[in-house]
């Protein structure tokens, strides 16, 4: 399914797919397809993202220093996605000695507050060397 290098289809910006059939049971405001499984406008999409998060030498400020980045990126990468669209990020944390949550300013965590990225408060953090899949509708832009 993902065959850049960054771990997408389409360059570091995350795959777009029609919503799928699980959707249409979970209710509660997730995408749902008509029954031909047709998009039509305004329809929510799966918008899915793989993020690597590691250390890397990097030149911000004209000075070689060692940041943290997304996808060999600082700052990380940018999600597009619409109002209705269901944002999937599978972030890889490949920090050796730090623990990782990613706290998405802005966007409302309405019936996915595990999701919320506050470590110690809303989700366990990130272990160095583990995954974890964060899934949330996004309800207004």
């Amino acid at each position: 399914m993902y065959a850049d290098s960054d771990g997408t289809e389409d360059g570091g910006e995350g795959s777009i797919l029609p919503a799928d059939e699980s959707l249409r049971e979970n209710g509660g405001g997730r995408p749902t397809l008509p029954v031909d499984g047709t998009l039509r406008k305004g329809e929510g999409r799966i918008r899915h993202y793989r993020w690597d998060v590691k250390y890397e030498y990097k030149s911000p400020d004209c000075f070689k220093k060692l940041v943290i980045t997304i996808n060999g990126r600082s700052p990380g990468p940018t999600i597009q996605a619409e109002e209705g669209d269901t944002v999937v990020v599978e972030v890889n944390n490949s920090l050796v000695t730090e623990n990782l949550a990613i706290h998405w300013h802005g966007i409302r965590q309405i019936g996915s507050p595990w999701f919320d990225g506050t470590e110690g408060v809303t989700q366990c953090p990130v272990l160095p060397g583990d995954t974890f899949k964060y899934q949330f509708v996004v309800d207004q832009v």
